[in-house]
């Protein structure tokens, strides 16, 4: 059970993380454009620190996986169809 809990983490985590990534590099409002990507990737490394410590929370197994897949299908439509993707 928490080898499926750790690939979870892993995969589960880079994959949010780097479509958050994504979406606060499009959204945030700095000149430069590397300054906005440079701080999208420190924030999403601790967000991919906080999944990783989600993921050990009480819950089952098939509810963390929904979970993750919600979010990762929420940001791609986000990301791709609202904003636009990486120009």
């Amino acid at each position: 059970m928490n080898l499926y809990k750790i690939l979870i983490a892993f995969i589960g985590g880079y994959i949010i993380s780097a479509q958050l990534s994504i979406t606060l590099a499009l959204i945030l409002p700095f000149e430069i454009i590397a300054e906005s990507v440079m701080f999208s990737n420190l924030i999403s490394f601790t967000i991919w620190a906080f999944l990783f410590l989600y993921c050990f929370k009480n819950i089952s197994i098939k509810k963390l996986l929904t979970q993750f897949i919600c979010f990762c299908l929420i940001l791609f439509i986000f990301n791709h169809y609202l904003l636009g993707g990486i120009k």
